[in-house]
């Protein structure tokens, strides 16, 4: 399994996240990159991960480090911390649902979250939203022979 394919599993189950309290709302919109803007909330934005490689026996371990960054917009900032929470708590439980990302050669860890904060978006010019970073380890093993 490529990137790209893990990629494209992650932002299909992340399309999928519904809360029920403190309000019922789905998933608006999954961006499988960052996005010049964003206009459809509450969003997810898929960061280009970080990735360490390791060699063994005829074996790659690719390992990405994803940021998975939730928005969400509500002019009462309580009401939108409580989203962001009840958000954080659904990403969790999607991601037991798919554990390997519906390929042997892959599982992941996670994932894990930062407290909730602001975000200006796009950077120095955007509106503000509350977000959360979810952070999605992915472990893809490949079969490889080495020169």
């Amino acid at each position: 399994m490529a990137w790209l394919d893990a990629r494209t599993r992650i932002a299909a189950l992340l399309a999928t996240v519904s809360i029920t309290e403190p309000i019922e709302q789905t998933i608006e919109r999954v961006h499988a990159t960052p996005p010049a803007n964003v206009e459809d909330l509450p969003c997810f934005i898929i960061y280009p991960p970080a990735l360490k490689v390791e060699r063994g026996s005829a074996l790659r371990i690719k390992t990405y480090t994803v940021r998975l960054r939730l928005l969400v917009g509500d002019a009462d900032m309580d009401q939108a911390a409580d989203l962001v929470d009840a958000y954080r708590e659904a990403v969790i439980d999607v991601f037991d649902t798919d554990t390997r990302l519906s390929n042997s050669q892959t599982r992941i860890t996670g994932p894990s979250a930062e407290e909730a904060g602001s975000v200006q978006y796009p950077a120095g010019t955007g509106a503000w939203f509350t977000v959360v970073d979810c952070f999605l380890t992915v472990i893809i093993e490949e079969p490889k022979d080495f020169g």
